[in-house]
């Protein structure tokens, strides 16, 4: 399945509250995913003006919409969002051991339900 994801293009939960901006695509080391333990391989960097943090969404939490949808919405509402630690960069990310890809452009990303 592919995600498409614009550069600046505003991140809403399931129940419409918006979250920010797409900025950038962070990817794990396959050998080190493991979502059991919620160690997702592609992370959504959202820019959050309003509450100051970034959010790091795993992709698998983002909805595959077909091409006239305008918007980018994740499968879980803000409840839901507020319970994770996704306002924290995930390690690899903050030793930069992944691979940041910024969107630029319409990037597709792989969703690996």
């Amino acid at each position: 399945m592919e995600l498409r994801i614009r550069d600046g293009e505003d991140v809403w939960t399931a129940d419409d509250t918006k979250l920010g901006v797409a900025r950038s695509l962070h990817y794990r080391a396959p050998e080190e995913v493991s979502p059991d333990e919620q160690l997702y391989g592609v992370y959504l960097e959202v820019v959050n003006y309003e509450l100051g943090d970034d959010l790091y969404i795993p992709i698998d939490f983002l909805t595959v919409r077909e091409e006239a949808d305008e918007r980018l919405s994740l499968t879980v509402p803000m409840k839901f969002v507020m319970h994770r630690t996704w306002s924290r960069a995930p390690d690899f990310v903050a030793k930069r051991l992944g691979r940041e890809e910024l969107l630029r452009e319409m990037v597709d990303a792989e969703v690996g339900r």
